[in-house]
Protein backbone atom coordinates (compact mmCIF):
# COMPACT_ATOMS: atom_id res chain seq x y z
CA UNK A 1 0.00 0.00 0.00
CA UNK A 2 1.31 3.45 -0.89
CA UNK A 3 1.93 6.27 1.55
CA UNK A 4 1.43 9.87 0.40
CA UNK A 5 1.90 12.87 2.67
CA UNK A 6 1.10 16.56 2.41
CA UNK A 7 3.10 19.06 4.45
CA UNK A 8 1.32 22.41 4.66
CA UNK A 9 -2.46 22.17 4.47
CA UNK A 10 -3.52 25.78 3.86
CA UNK A 11 -5.23 27.03 0.72
CA UNK A 12 -3.11 25.18 -1.83
CA UNK A 13 -2.26 22.21 0.41
CA UNK A 14 -5.93 21.50 1.03
CA UNK A 15 -6.50 21.42 -2.75
CA UNK A 16 -3.69 18.89 -3.11
CA UNK A 17 -5.48 16.78 -0.51
CA UNK A 18 -8.78 17.02 -2.37
CA UNK A 19 -7.05 15.66 -5.44
CA UNK A 20 -5.88 12.60 -3.50
CA UNK A 21 -9.54 11.66 -3.12
CA UNK A 22 -9.30 10.74 -6.84
CA UNK A 23 -6.20 8.53 -6.58
CA UNK A 24 -6.40 5.24 -8.50
CA UNK A 25 -4.58 2.94 -6.05
CA UNK A 26 -4.62 1.88 -2.41
CA UNK A 27 -3.06 4.65 -0.38
CA UNK A 28 -2.56 5.88 3.15
CA UNK A 29 -2.52 9.68 3.44
CA UNK A 30 -0.92 11.81 6.15
CA UNK A 31 -1.37 15.59 6.42
CA UNK A 32 0.91 17.79 8.52
CA UNK A 33 0.59 21.44 9.50
CA UNK A 34 1.41 23.23 12.77
CA UNK A 35 -1.81 25.24 12.40
CA UNK A 36 -4.94 23.51 13.65
CA UNK A 37 -6.99 25.92 11.53
CA UNK A 38 -5.19 24.79 8.37
CA UNK A 39 -5.71 21.15 9.29
CA UNK A 40 -9.40 21.78 9.88
CA UNK A 41 -9.66 23.50 6.50
CA UNK A 42 -8.02 20.52 4.82
CA UNK A 43 -10.30 18.07 6.64
CA UNK A 44 -13.41 20.04 5.62
CA UNK A 45 -12.38 20.22 1.98
CA UNK A 46 -11.42 16.57 1.82
CA UNK A 47 -14.78 15.57 3.31
CA UNK A 48 -16.50 17.50 0.50
CA UNK A 49 -15.09 15.01 -2.01
CA UNK A 50 -16.79 11.75 -3.06
CA UNK A 51 -15.60 8.86 -0.93
CA UNK A 52 -12.79 6.76 -2.43
CA UNK A 53 -12.44 3.25 -1.00
CA UNK A 54 -8.84 3.12 -2.20
CA UNK A 55 -7.85 5.79 0.34
CA UNK A 56 -7.55 3.58 3.40
CA UNK A 57 -6.80 6.29 5.98
CA UNK A 58 -6.21 10.02 6.32
CA UNK A 59 -4.14 11.13 9.32
CA UNK A 60 -4.05 14.80 10.36
CA UNK A 61 -1.23 15.98 12.63
CA UNK A 62 0.38 19.21 13.82
CA UNK A 63 3.74 17.54 14.35
CA UNK A 64 5.97 16.01 11.68
CA UNK A 65 7.51 13.90 14.46
CA UNK A 66 4.35 11.77 14.24
CA UNK A 67 5.54 10.52 10.86
CA UNK A 68 6.67 6.92 11.31
CA UNK A 69 6.59 5.25 7.88
CA UNK A 70 8.59 5.76 4.70
CA UNK A 71 6.88 7.87 2.07
CA UNK A 72 6.20 7.24 -1.61
CA UNK A 73 5.32 10.85 -2.45
CA UNK A 74 5.52 13.97 -0.30
CA UNK A 75 3.77 17.15 -1.44
CA UNK A 76 5.36 20.14 0.32
CA UNK A 77 3.08 23.18 0.25
CA UNK A 78 4.63 25.25 3.06
CA UNK A 79 5.84 28.82 2.70
CA UNK A 80 9.19 29.14 0.94
CA UNK A 81 10.95 30.51 4.04
CA UNK A 82 10.61 27.23 5.95
CA UNK A 83 10.75 24.75 3.08
CA UNK A 84 14.46 23.94 3.47
CA UNK A 85 14.09 23.18 7.17
CA UNK A 86 10.99 21.06 6.52
CA UNK A 87 12.79 19.01 3.87
CA UNK A 88 15.83 18.52 6.09
CA UNK A 89 13.64 17.27 8.92
CA UNK A 90 11.54 15.07 6.65
CA UNK A 91 14.50 13.37 4.97
CA UNK A 92 16.30 12.85 8.27
CA UNK A 93 13.30 10.90 9.61
CA UNK A 94 12.08 8.70 6.77
CA UNK A 95 12.84 7.62 3.23
CA UNK A 96 11.03 9.56 0.49
CA UNK A 97 10.92 8.38 -3.13
CA UNK A 98 9.39 11.45 -4.75
CA UNK A 99 8.69 15.08 -3.86
CA UNK A 100 6.36 17.68 -5.36
CA UNK A 101 7.27 21.18 -4.17
CA UNK A 102 5.32 24.41 -4.38
CA UNK A 103 6.92 27.49 -5.86
CA UNK A 104 8.70 29.84 -5.57
CA UNK A 105 10.61 26.89 -4.13
CA UNK A 106 13.14 28.63 -1.88
CA UNK A 107 14.08 32.14 -0.84
CA UNK A 108 17.75 31.82 -1.76
CA UNK A 109 19.93 30.18 -4.38
CA UNK A 110 22.03 28.65 -1.58
CA UNK A 111 18.94 26.91 -0.16
CA UNK A 112 18.20 25.56 -3.64
CA UNK A 113 21.72 24.16 -3.98
CA UNK A 114 21.60 22.65 -0.49
CA UNK A 115 18.40 20.80 -1.31
CA UNK A 116 19.75 19.53 -4.64
CA UNK A 117 22.67 18.02 -2.71
CA UNK A 118 20.34 16.64 -0.04
CA UNK A 119 18.08 14.96 -2.58
CA UNK A 120 21.02 13.44 -4.43
CA UNK A 121 22.32 12.02 -1.15
CA UNK A 122 18.91 10.55 -0.33
CA UNK A 123 18.18 9.37 -3.89
CA UNK A 124 14.94 11.35 -3.92
CA UNK A 125 13.47 12.82 -7.12
CA UNK A 126 11.67 16.17 -6.97
CA UNK A 127 9.43 18.19 -9.23
CA UNK A 128 8.07 21.72 -8.96
CA UNK A 129 4.34 22.30 -9.16
CA UNK A 130 4.19 24.48 -12.26
CA UNK A 131 0.80 22.95 -12.89
CA UNK A 132 0.01 24.75 -16.16
CA UNK A 133 2.35 22.27 -17.86
CA UNK A 134 -0.27 19.60 -17.12
CA UNK A 135 -3.28 21.55 -18.38
CA UNK A 136 -4.76 20.54 -21.77
CA UNK A 137 -5.04 24.14 -23.00
CA UNK A 138 -1.37 24.92 -22.46
CA UNK A 139 -0.25 21.53 -23.75
CA UNK A 140 -2.27 22.33 -26.88
CA UNK A 141 -0.39 25.62 -27.31
CA UNK A 142 2.92 23.82 -26.94
CA UNK A 143 1.96 21.21 -29.52
CA UNK A 144 0.96 23.91 -32.03
CA UNK A 145 4.35 25.66 -31.86
CA UNK A 146 7.61 24.42 -33.32
CA UNK A 147 10.12 24.28 -30.46
CA UNK A 148 12.81 25.70 -32.79
CA UNK A 149 10.90 28.90 -33.56
CA UNK A 150 10.78 32.06 -31.48
CA UNK A 151 7.86 32.33 -29.09
CA UNK A 152 6.54 35.55 -27.59
CA UNK A 153 4.41 35.77 -24.43
CA UNK A 154 2.84 39.03 -23.30
CA UNK A 155 0.81 39.14 -20.08
CA UNK A 156 -1.04 42.12 -18.62
CA UNK A 157 -3.03 42.05 -15.41
CA UNK A 158 -4.29 44.30 -12.65
CA UNK A 159 -2.76 44.28 -9.21
CA UNK A 160 -2.29 40.54 -8.76
CA UNK A 161 1.39 40.80 -7.83
CA UNK A 162 4.32 40.58 -10.22
CA UNK A 163 6.19 38.01 -8.12
CA UNK A 164 3.19 35.78 -7.56
CA UNK A 165 2.04 35.72 -11.16
CA UNK A 166 5.13 36.05 -13.34
CA UNK A 167 7.00 32.91 -12.23
CA UNK A 168 4.24 30.70 -13.70
CA UNK A 169 4.52 32.29 -17.13
CA UNK A 170 8.31 32.45 -17.11
CA UNK A 171 8.19 28.69 -16.68
CA UNK A 172 5.60 28.42 -19.47
CA UNK A 173 7.97 30.09 -21.93
CA UNK A 174 10.60 27.49 -21.09
CA UNK A 175 7.96 24.77 -21.43
CA UNK A 176 6.95 25.99 -24.90
CA UNK A 177 10.54 26.33 -26.12
CA UNK A 178 12.06 23.29 -24.35
CA UNK A 179 14.76 25.52 -22.86
CA UNK A 180 16.04 25.82 -19.29
CA UNK A 181 17.67 29.26 -19.06
CA UNK A 182 15.98 32.65 -19.01
CA UNK A 183 17.69 36.05 -18.83
CA UNK A 184 15.58 38.54 -16.89
CA UNK A 185 15.40 42.33 -17.01
CA UNK A 186 13.80 43.97 -13.97
CA UNK A 187 14.56 47.57 -14.92
CA UNK A 188 10.87 48.23 -15.54
CA UNK A 189 9.74 47.12 -12.07
CA UNK A 190 8.22 49.95 -10.03
CA UNK A 191 10.47 51.63 -7.49
CA UNK A 192 8.41 50.76 -4.45
CA UNK A 193 7.72 47.57 -2.53
CA UNK A 194 4.27 46.39 -1.57
CA UNK A 195 3.49 44.27 1.45
CA UNK A 196 2.29 40.83 0.56
CA UNK A 197 -0.86 39.35 2.07
CA UNK A 198 1.48 37.18 4.14
CA UNK A 199 3.35 38.96 6.90
CA UNK A 200 7.08 39.41 6.32
CA UNK A 201 6.81 38.97 2.57
CA UNK A 202 6.81 41.52 -0.25
CA UNK A 203 5.23 42.00 -3.66
CA UNK A 204 6.21 44.09 -6.67
CA UNK A 205 4.40 45.76 -9.56
CA UNK A 206 5.47 47.09 -12.92
CA UNK A 207 7.09 45.48 -15.96
CA UNK A 208 9.32 42.42 -16.19
CA UNK A 209 11.05 41.20 -19.35
CA UNK A 210 12.76 37.92 -20.11
CA UNK A 211 14.60 36.33 -23.03
CA UNK A 212 15.80 32.78 -23.66
CA UNK A 213 19.06 31.69 -25.25
CA UNK A 214 17.21 31.17 -28.56
CA UNK A 215 15.71 34.69 -28.30
CA UNK A 216 12.13 33.81 -27.37
CA UNK A 217 10.72 36.62 -25.22
CA UNK A 218 8.25 37.32 -22.45
CA UNK A 219 6.82 40.53 -21.03
CA UNK A 220 4.74 40.62 -17.83
CA UNK A 221 3.01 43.84 -16.75
CA UNK A 222 1.23 44.25 -13.42
CA UNK A 223 -0.75 47.48 -13.02
CA UNK A 224 -0.96 48.63 -9.37
CA UNK A 225 -4.35 49.76 -8.12
CA UNK A 226 -6.25 48.09 -10.96
CA UNK A 227 -8.59 45.12 -10.88
CA UNK A 228 -8.50 44.60 -14.66
CA UNK A 229 -8.74 41.00 -15.82
CA UNK A 230 -5.68 39.25 -17.19
CA UNK A 231 -4.95 39.38 -20.91
CA UNK A 232 -2.40 36.90 -22.25
CA UNK A 233 -0.90 36.74 -25.73
CA UNK A 234 1.20 33.87 -27.08
CA UNK A 235 2.66 34.37 -30.54
CA UNK A 236 4.34 31.73 -32.66
CA UNK A 237 5.34 31.95 -36.31
CA UNK A 238 2.12 30.46 -37.67
CA UNK A 239 -0.35 30.75 -34.77
CA UNK A 240 -1.42 33.34 -32.22
CA UNK A 241 -3.38 33.01 -29.00
CA UNK A 242 -5.10 35.78 -27.06
CA UNK A 243 -6.92 34.67 -23.94
CA UNK A 244 -7.94 35.35 -20.35
CA UNK A 245 -7.80 32.72 -17.64
CA UNK A 246 -10.19 34.80 -15.54
CA UNK A 247 -12.82 34.97 -18.30
CA UNK A 248 -12.16 31.42 -19.60
CA UNK A 249 -12.18 32.70 -23.16
CA UNK A 250 -9.59 32.42 -25.93
CA UNK A 251 -9.14 33.72 -29.46
CA UNK A 252 -6.91 31.81 -31.87
CA UNK A 253 -5.61 32.97 -35.26
CA UNK A 254 -3.68 30.81 -37.74
CA UNK A 255 -1.58 31.76 -40.75
CA UNK A 256 -3.29 29.11 -42.89
CA UNK A 257 -6.65 30.75 -42.10
CA UNK A 258 -5.64 34.29 -43.11
CA UNK A 259 -5.07 35.16 -39.44
CA UNK A 260 -8.80 35.33 -38.73
CA UNK A 261 -9.60 35.17 -35.04
CA UNK A 262 -11.72 32.26 -33.86
CA UNK A 263 -13.28 32.23 -30.40
CA UNK A 264 -12.86 29.23 -28.14
CA UNK A 265 -13.85 28.52 -24.56
CA UNK A 266 -11.38 26.86 -22.24
CA UNK A 267 -10.88 26.33 -18.56
CA UNK A 268 -7.90 26.39 -16.24
CA UNK A 269 -7.75 23.09 -14.38
CA UNK A 270 -8.17 23.16 -10.62
CA UNK A 271 -5.30 21.88 -8.50
CA UNK A 272 -7.74 19.33 -7.11
CA UNK A 273 -7.90 17.82 -10.62
CA UNK A 274 -4.13 17.65 -11.14
CA UNK A 275 -2.13 16.49 -8.12
CA UNK A 276 -3.27 12.87 -8.23
CA UNK A 277 -2.35 12.72 -11.92
CA UNK A 278 1.20 13.93 -11.24
CA UNK A 279 1.56 11.42 -8.40
CA UNK A 280 0.25 8.54 -10.51
CA UNK A 281 2.70 9.46 -13.28
CA UNK A 282 5.60 9.47 -10.82
CA UNK A 283 4.65 6.17 -9.22
CA UNK A 284 4.03 4.44 -12.55
CA UNK A 285 7.00 5.73 -14.54
CA UNK A 286 9.38 7.61 -12.26
CA UNK A 287 8.68 10.63 -14.46
CA UNK A 288 6.23 13.51 -14.34
CA UNK A 289 4.88 16.27 -16.60
CA UNK A 290 6.03 18.83 -14.05
CA UNK A 291 9.57 20.25 -14.36
CA UNK A 292 12.24 18.68 -12.20
CA UNK A 293 13.95 20.64 -9.46
CA UNK A 294 17.24 20.42 -11.38
CA UNK A 295 15.69 21.69 -14.61
CA UNK A 296 14.13 24.69 -12.85
CA UNK A 297 17.29 25.76 -11.04
CA UNK A 298 18.45 28.30 -13.63
CA UNK A 299 15.01 29.95 -13.75
CA UNK A 300 14.85 30.24 -9.97
CA UNK A 301 18.43 31.52 -9.80
CA UNK A 302 17.70 34.28 -12.32
CA UNK A 303 14.37 35.13 -10.66
CA UNK A 304 15.73 35.35 -7.11
CA UNK A 305 18.80 37.34 -8.16
CA UNK A 306 16.69 39.80 -10.13
CA UNK A 307 14.36 40.46 -7.19
CA UNK A 308 17.23 40.78 -4.71
CA UNK A 309 19.05 43.20 -7.03
CA UNK A 310 15.87 45.29 -7.33
CA UNK A 311 15.33 45.35 -3.56
CA UNK A 312 18.96 46.37 -3.06
CA UNK A 313 18.53 49.32 -5.45
CA UNK A 314 15.47 50.46 -3.52
CA UNK A 315 16.63 49.88 0.07
CA UNK A 316 20.42 50.11 -0.23
CA UNK A 317 20.66 46.79 1.63
CA UNK A 318 21.80 43.46 0.26
CA UNK A 319 19.34 40.62 0.71
CA UNK A 320 20.67 37.11 1.18
CA UNK A 321 17.12 35.79 1.46
CA UNK A 322 14.44 36.93 -0.96
CA UNK A 323 11.35 37.82 1.14
CA UNK A 324 8.81 36.09 -1.07
CA UNK A 325 6.49 33.16 -0.52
Amino acid sequence: MGHIIIIGSGQIGSRHLQSLAKIDRETMVSVFDPSINSLNLARERYNEMPHNNLVKSVLYSQNLDDLRNDVDVAVVATNADVRLQVLEKLLSRVGVRYLILEKVVFQSVDDFKDVLDLLKKNKTKAWINFSRRMMPFYKGIKNSIDSNEKVYIHLEEGDLGLIQSSIHFLDLLLFFTKEKQLFLDGSGIDGHVQKSKREGHVELTGLLRGKTEKCSEITVIDYPGSNASDVIHVFGKNIRFMFSETLSKAYIAKANNSWEWEEESFSVSYQSDLTHQAIEQALDTGKCELPSLEDSFLLHEAFLNMINDHLERITGKRHTKCPIT
